[in-house]
Order: C-alpha cells, then structure tokens, then sequence
C-alpha cells in the first residue's frame, strides 16, 4: 500500500478554497500603517530668534518655539510598557503617566512637555501632497523665551543624555507650541 503523502492533492485544495467561512475560523486582521514622524523641516532646524512680544501690534514679533522632541501615542505607550510598566495604559491616560514618568530617565535640566505643533505631510487622493499641522507631546530641551534656555537648547551633552535617557533616536527641533 503505497504511503499517504501529507501535502494536499489538488482537489483538496480546491474543496478547501470553495469551503464558506464559518464563525469558528480566524478572521484575518487588516493591519494598519503607524504613522511615523516626519523629519522636522529645514526652517525647524534653525535657531530663531529670542521670543519677543510687541505691544503697539498687540502680539508677539517672535512667537515662541521649544526645541523638543516630539512623541506620537504609540511611542508614548511603548516607552511606558518598555521603561515604567507601573505606568503603562494605552489611549489618552498614557499622555498624564508619560508626564509623571519621562522625569525619571532625563536629567534634571529637562522637566517640561508641551503640546507640540508638528507638520504632517499628508498625501491627498488627487496625488497632491499637503501639510497637516499635527498635535502631539513634546519633551522640551530648551525654548526661545530666555536667555538660560536657548543656552540650553545648544548643549549637545543634554540633548543626547536626553536622547538615551528615553530611548529614542528622534532628533529635537524647534517648534511651535500651544498653551495647555
């Protein structure tokens, strides 16, 4: 009797891609694209000048920047799974622990997030590409509102202590930002 071979015969096969789905079969998950930040802009990458607000107009003449690195939700959640597991949650509670918990692997010079205003290239369905302003957290390194802080913002050592410390390879530039 000639042996059984374990690889189906064409006609099982078939019968098995003619089979109806049922209810005890996986279904396939769609899997989603992360959305990844985009190097920062050229003009982001300059220095500005000292913030400077100009009472006759009524509004700032410099606007003020932080020069920060910036985290999307999932990189929030992985870094509280991977570095404070007490902490970790997903969703908008992940933002409030990443503020408790980005303290404790940076050093002391570096203590404030603000909400950052990131440009998102975003690809219409036309083929034309236009620029999103995304909200996302930022760990600030340093800001254009003081003298100590754009000092602070040219320190290399902080910067890449900083980097390490949340373990992260995203480059800090200079954004705009907004207030609560």
């Amino acid at each position: 009797m000639p042996e059984r071979s374990s690889t189906p015969g064409p006609t099982e096969i078939r019968e098995e891609e003619s089979a109806p789905e049922t209810a005890l079969q996986p279904k396939r998950r769609k899997t989603t694209k992360r959305l990844e930040l985009p190097p920062p802009p050229k003009s982001y990458l300059r220095r500005p000048e000292k913030y400077c607000y100009d009472e006759a107009l009524g509004r700032p003449r410099v606007f003020g920047r932080a020069f920060a690195i910036p985290f999307l939700s999932h990189q929030i959640e992985h870094f509280l799974k991977e570095k404070c597991p007490q902490y970790y949650c997903i969703g908008p509670q992940a933002g409030l622990m990443f503020q408790k918990a980005f303290q404790l692997f940076v050093p002391p010079e570096v203590r404030r997030i603000a909400f950052l205003l990131v440009p998102f290239p975003v690809k219409l369905p036309n083929g034309k590409i236009k620029l999103d302003i995304v909200n996302v957290l930022g760990v600030v390194i340093g800001s254009n509102l003081t003298d100590e802080d754009m000092e602070q913002a040219d320190n290399q050592e902080l910067i890449k202590k900083t980097q390490e410390g949340l373990g992260v390879t995203t480059p800090p530039a200079w954004y705009f930002f907004k207030n609560g």
